[in-house]
């Protein structure tokens, strides 16, 4: 897995949802406890700011990779890593629906973060099969 330092914290690829073949996303972590240590409270910190200064952060989501068990997989092995081409998702109904209900849970535990997202993408880079969390 890839890992580097930055500002001080260790980065790595995550879902919130790791257990294969869950497509009606039983195991979301809805609290979506990887981001409360450190992603969390730096968006709390951003939006105290914001409002201390009567300006709207509107803040907006794109996801890197769906899980690696929604994605088709490169050389055998499916990883939230690289994107097989021409598509990196399943192209089947129920691995997209998962992905789309994967959206409306991490919305919905923001929210319950007190994390209120104002608009998402579907895909960050989306023409681009990168060697990091990728999907194309």
């Amino acid at each position: 897995m890839f890992i580097h330092q930055f500002f001080g914290l260790k980065v790595k690829s995550y879902s919130f949802d790791d257990v294969p073949g869950d497509y009606d996303l039983e195991f979301f972590d809805m609290s979506v406890s990887h981001d409360q240590h450190d992603m969390i409270p730096m968006i709390r910190r951003a939006l105290d700011a914001s409002n201390r200064a009567s300006r709207k952060l509107n803040l907006f989501g794109s996801p890197w990779s769906p899980p690696s068990w929604l994605k088709e997989p490169v050389s055998g092995n499916q990883s939230m890593d690289g994107s097989h081409e021409p598509n990196g998702l399943k192209l089947d109904s129920r691995s997209q629906a998962a992905w789309a209900k994967y959206f409306s849970k991490w919305i919905e535990a923001y929210h319950a973060s007190d994390i209120p997202i104002w608009g998402i993408t579907v895909q960050n880079e989306p023409e681009f099969p990168a060697p990091w969390e990728a999907c194309k």
